[in-house]
C-alpha cells in the first residue's frame, strides 16, 4: 500500500512536471526568433560545425541554454557588443561541450524519484551552482586576468539588465546569469577571480561534496514508515498452525455463585449469559458449579 500511494504521488509529480515544462517549451518557441545572423557568425567563429541553434526570445533578459540532444542557446533583447556576445556564447558552449545539461537532468530526475524528500531541492541548487562555477573556470583557465576581468563585466552587464526587468521565465536552464541565490552568485564572482586556485584539488572536493550528499540523500529514503503489519505474514501463521482438537476436559460450563455462566474452551474463558442457557444452547456441555 506504501509503495502503491508512492507510485500514485510519484506519477502525479511526474505529470504536472511535464505539463508545466511542455508548456514552457511550446511558449519559446512560439515566441522565438531568428536574427540578423550576426550571433550565428560569432558562434562559428568559437566553435564551428557546433550544431547548436541560436534563437532570440523577449521572455526573458538573460541568455540561456536548453537541450539535451538538439540544443539551443536563447538570446535576449537586450544590446550587447560583440565582445560580450562571444563571452556569452561561449559560456553556453562550454556547458555543452561539458555535459552539463545531462548533469542537471541527472539532479532533476532524483527530485522526481525522491519527491517526498526535501533535501534534494537544497542539493539540486548547490548543483547548478557548482556547474555554473566548473564551466566559469573551464572557460578562462587557458587565458590571462585580464579576460577575466573582462568576462566579469559582462555578467554584471546582463545581471544590470535582468535586474530591470519584469519579465522571467522560470524555467530548469542553463543560465548565464543567475540570482535565485546572492551568497551564491558570490561564491561564483569569487571562483572567476580566483585564478591561482588548484582545479583539480577543487574538482575533486566537488565531487567528493556530490558525492556525499547523494549517499546521504538516499540512505534517508530508508528512514520512510513502513507497516507492522503483514498479511502475508499472519497468512502464513495460520497455515502453520496446527488445528486445535478440544475434548471435554477443557470443554465445560462454569456456574459462579453469583448465578452467571463462564463457558470455558480450549484455555479460553467466556461469560455467557443466563438466558442462553436456559434456552438449552450449552446443554451438550458439563456443568461445573463454582
Amino acid at each position: 500500500m506504501v509503495y502503491g500511494f508512492w507510485g500514485l504521488s510519484l506519477g502525479r509529480f511526474i505529470t504536472a512536471l511535464l505539463i508545466t515544462v511542455g508548456g514552457l517549451l511550446i511558449k519559446l518557441r512560439r515566441t522565438c526568433y531568428k536574427g540578423d545572423g550576426r550571433v550565428e557568425r560569432i558562434l562559428e567563429e568559437i566553435a564551428p560545425n557546433s550544431g547548436i541553434s541560436i534563437r532570440y526570445t523577449d521572455l526573458v533578459d538573460t541568455p540561456f541554454l536548453v537541450g539535451i540532444f538538439k540544443p539551443t542557446i536563447y538570446m535576449t533583447e537586450v544590446e550587447c557588443t560583440d565582445t560580450q556576445i562571444k563571452y556569452i556564447l561561449t559560456h553556453e558552449y562550454t556547458h555543452w561541450k561539458r555535459k552539463d545539461p545531462w548533469k542537471l537532468l541527472f539532479a532533476y530526475l532524483m527530485i522526481i524519484i525522491f519527491w517526498w524528500n526535501p533535501l534534494f531541492r537544497l542539493l539540486h541548487k548547490d548543483i547548478k551552482l557548482m556547474i555554473e562555477m566548473g564551466c566559469d573556470k573551464t572557460m578562462l583557465r587557458d587565458y590571462p586576468m585580464r579576460y577575466a576581468l573582462e568576462y566579469l563585466k559582462t555578467i554584471c552587464y546582463v545581471l544590470e539588465a535582468e535586474k530591470h526587468s519584469l519579465k522571467k521565465l522560470n524555467f530548469n536552464s542553463l543560465n548565464f546569469v543567475d540570482i535565485n541565490s546572492e551568497e551564491g552568485f558570490k561564491q561564483r564572482l569569487f571562483y572567476i577571480l580566483d585564478a591561482k586556485e588548484n582545479l583539480k584539488l577543487q574538482k575533486k572536493i566537488n565531487m567528493a561534496v556530490i558525492c556525499g550528499c547523494l549517499v546521504w540523500m538516499l540512505s534517508s529514503y530508508y528512514f520512510i514508515l513502513q507497516p507492522t503489519y503483514s498479511p502475508d505474514e499472519e497468512i502464513q501463521k495460520l497455515e502453520n498452525q496446527e488445528d486445535q482438537v478440544f475434548n471435554a476436559k477443557d470443554t465445560y460450563l462454569e456456574k459462579k455463585s453469583d448465578g452467571t455462566y463462564i463457558f470455558h474452551v480450549g484455555g479460553i474463558e467466556e461469560k455467557v449469559s443466563e438466558q442462553d442457557v436456559e434456552k438449552g444452547l450449552y446443554d451438550k456441555y458439563l456443568i461445573i458449579k463454582e
